[in-house]
């Protein structure tokens, strides 16, 4: 009866052309060859006879038996595996075939390439690119089907700035601008009154002691006024001339409405065409601008009141926050009001709409653009409240002619036109 280690030594032996040898060795491990080089060494003799003889004197001790007979299958196993196969000069080295363990882990052996070049390595992954793109070029599903927001795309529109500096110089900073029809009115901080046509010099005025708060048009004659005194003057044909009437005291503003001329003061006075007062109602204002068929006071505690052309009161609209408003505007539809750090919209119904960061006392709509100059410079918001940078420097006063923006920048004045689509 032959030894345990002869079961796990099978010799398979194939004379077609194509030879075939496949040894099971001790280990389990299979070993093939196709090459006709390859020659199998069998047994010997010697061998054969170790196998079937008994080992008689080893009855006495059964553990050195034991472990002699493990060493014999050990020393016969070594020597099988190195005589097994003889490699020739041109025969290439043999391969092992896969695992179970690595074939269930894989998958079948199929999915081995029979080649190592770097081409065939790759060559399906970007075979699959292509589709592997257009597989998974929608949402994922893994996302709670959320799906994202789309993005918003904001057409740009085209802007342009066209500047034309130093178009006139006074010989002091300017603090006050006006504008009606091709004629420009400046007063410097001295008190000086120029008189400009088409950017040109007409009349150059200087009051004494009198400091002026405001001018302006009214029946084709400049008015001036003084914060501290209850009198106006009146330039005709380049000279000053006195008004022998006594208005409200310490006016600040003159405002032309319509064919009216309402003086801003300790109260506010209507005045007709002969400089007349008409009606007055006693309330401190800071500003008295036209909305609609009515108009908008500011008063000096941060009230808006709504007034008929004739200044009655119709409506009195109070916020939490009046106290920080400094000058009301009307742009269009919107009502501005600015204060100390921000410009305040108010829609048509007096409700709150947009508040936009900005501290200055001017805003104006030109071109359907909102206006207006900070210590940063020129601010620009289209009517979506989009801004719109420049690097316009900032200005003391500016006015709007409607076809540009005339700056005034200390002692010069500029001339800036926008165009955009």
């Amino acid at each position: 009866m032959k030894s345990g280690s002869e079961k796990n030594k099978t010799i398979l032996f194939d004379n077609k052309e194509d030879e075939t040898i496949t040894i099971n060795n001790k280990e389990g491990k299979t070993i093939t060859s196709n090459k006709e080089s390859e020659i199998l060494s069998p047994i010997s003799k010697e061998e054969e006879k170790d196998e079937h003889s008994s080992p008689i004197n080893d009855q006495s001790n059964p553990e050195d038996n034991s472990s002699s007979h493990m060493e014999d299958d050990d020393s016969s196993s070594l020597n099988n595996n190195q005589s097994s196969l003889i490699e020739d000069d041109d025969s290439s080295s043999l391969s092992e075939e896969v695992s179970e363990e690595d074939c269930d882990y894989f998958g079948d052996d199929k999915c081995f390439l029979s080649s190592s070049s770097e081409e065939e390595a790759w060559a399906d992954s970007e075979s699959d690119e292509e589709v592997l793109r257009e597989k998974y070029k929608n949402e994922p599903d893994w996302l709670n089907n959320k799906k994202f927001k789309k993005s918003q795309i904001k057409k740009s529109s085209r802007f342009s700035i066209s500047f034309t500096p130093g178009l006139f110089k006074t010989n002091y900073s300017i603090k006050i601008i006006k504008h009606y029809s091709s004629n420009i009115f400046l007063v410097d901080t001295m008190n000086i009154i120029y008189i400009l046509k088409d950017y040109k010099l007409v009349h150059c005025l200087r009051l004494d002691k009198w400091g002026v708060s405001d001018v302006t048009l009214f029946n084709n004659k400049l008015l001036i006024c003084n914060n501290k005194l209850n009198k106006i003057k009146q330039v005709i044909d380049g000279d000053i001339k006195d008004i022998n009437k006594i208005y409200t005291r310490n006016i600040n503003r003159l405002v032309v409405i319509n064919t009216n001329l309402y003086l801003l003061g300790d109260t506010v006075q209507l005045l007709n065409e002969d400089l007349e007062v008409v009606e007055e109602s006693y309330n401190n204002l800071i500003n008295l601008v036209q909305y609609k068929d009515d108009l908008l006071g500011l008063s000096s505690n941060g009230d808006i009141l709504q007034f008929t052309e004739d200044l009655v009161l119709i409506n009195k609209i109070i916020y939490t926050d009046k106290f920080s408003f400094r000058d009301i505007r009307v742009l269009g539809n919107l009502i501005s009001i600015m204060t100390y750090d921000t410009i305040i919209f108010i829609n048509e119904d007096f409700k709150y709409k947009k508040e936009i960061k900005g501290d200055t006392s001017e805003i104006t709509v030109y071109k359907d653009l909102y206006l207006y100059f900070t210590e940063a410079g020129m601010k620009i918001y289209n009517k979506e409240f989009v801004i719109i940078n420049t690097k316009i420097k900032k200005c003391r006063t500016f006015v709007n002619t409607g076809d540009s923006i005339i700056m005034c920048q200390n002692r010069e004045i500029h001339k800036l036109t926008i165009n955009h689509k």
